[in-house]
């Protein structure tokens, strides 16, 4: 088993924001059952980042010149690694989320919201 998860992004256009966005707009894909490699959308971008025990994030970024191009390369790390068959990568609650904060640890701009 893998012990980390990579997310890549491939582009002729540096933007780091839009390649973020790109794999978190995969939750569109996302109906929140378990995780298979069989789903007609993408969605493994999105459910790695949202993966609940995933709890380090690396990222790096390289560029290099073609021609008249600059090829940029976009990745993350995650680990532990998520996206394990059959599993969701976190637990639906309808308890509001600022219940489950420890004390001192909500952060702004989000209020008493974690």
């Amino acid at each position: 088993m893998a012990k980390y998860y990579s997310n890549i992004n491939t582009t002729v256009t540096p933007n780091i924001e839009q390649a973020l966005d790109s794999w978190f707009n995969e939750y569109k894909n996302y109906g929140f059952t378990p995780f298979s490699l069989n789903t007609l959308n993408p969605i493994g971008h999105y459910t790695q980042m949202a993966w609940a025990n995933s709890t380090h994030l690396g990222c790096g970024i390289s560029q290099r010149k073609e021609n008249d191009w600059t090829l940029t390369l976009f990745v993350c790390d995650y680990g532990p690694t998520g996206n394990f068959i059959g599993k969701v990568p976190y637990e639906s609650t309808n308890v509001p989320g600022y219940l489950h904060c420890p004390r001192g640890e909500c952060a702004k701009p989000y209020g008493s919201y974690c």
